[in-house]
This record gives structure tokens, sequence and C-alpha cells, in this order.
């Protein structure tokens, strides 16, 4: 997979949530935080599948948050998606130990705004 410089990500991601921000008024919208998905996946998956008027089919998780993995034909993304079998939706907090003091900073400053917008604390 791909790796970025973390600045061009962070600044990427600023672009992206402001763009969808503005166009925000053009049909139905929903938000969801990783945070919120990680930690209550039932729920959350639950919650959009009620947003998108599905939600009587059933949820598609286990009580852990795990899913079945089937085949599917995405040409790009993550190498996760060639996986198979059962998956549990968790959260991946490994870059946390890994991110130096000043990637950091330059990351938080070019994602402030946003940050704060979504209800994240800063630093």
């Amino acid at each position: 997979m791909d790796v970025r410089a973390p600045a061009r990500t962070a600044a990427g991601w600023s672009v992206i949530n402001a763009l969808v921000a503005a166009e925000r008024h053009l049909g139905r919208y929903r938000r969801i935080r990783y945070e919120d998905l990680v930690g209550r996946p039932r729920d959350v998956v639950g919650e959009i599948l009620g947003f998108l008027g599905i939600g009587d089919r059933g949820l598609p998780l286990d009580e852990d948050g795990g899913f079945e993995r089937v085949s599917n034909h995405t040409v790009a993304g993550n190498p996760g998606r060639f996986q198979r079998g059962c998956t549990r939706i968790r959260a991946d907090e490994a870059w946390r130990g890994e991110i130096d003091a000043r990637t950091r900073a330059v990351v938080t400053g070019l994602t402030a705004p946003s940050l704060l917008r979504y209800g994240y604390r800063l630093g």
C-alpha cells in the first residue's frame, strides 16, 4: 500500500472534509467518526442501516464487531481487501507510538479546524 507523507495526508484529509461539508446541502449526509465506529461497531452500523432505510435486513456483525469477509472486485485500496474469513472492526492505534512530536504538531496544525469541528481535542 502506498505510504504518503503525513503533511500531504493531513492536507488531503482537510480538503476532502471541507469539500464534503460544502456539498452537504445537496442531499442526505451522515458523518461517522472512526472512534465511534471502532468503539461501538454494532450500534454504529445499525444506525447507518437505519439511516439508509434498510435497518430491517439484519445486522451483518456479531456481538464483538466481527463480520465474514467475502470476495470483492475492487481495483484499488487497502491490501486487507483481499483477506477472507472473520474480521473484527477494531481500533488501530499503532501509529500513536510511531509518530514523532514534530510530525504530530504539523498534522495537528493542518487539521485543527476540522478536528475541533468534529469534536476532537487538540494535543
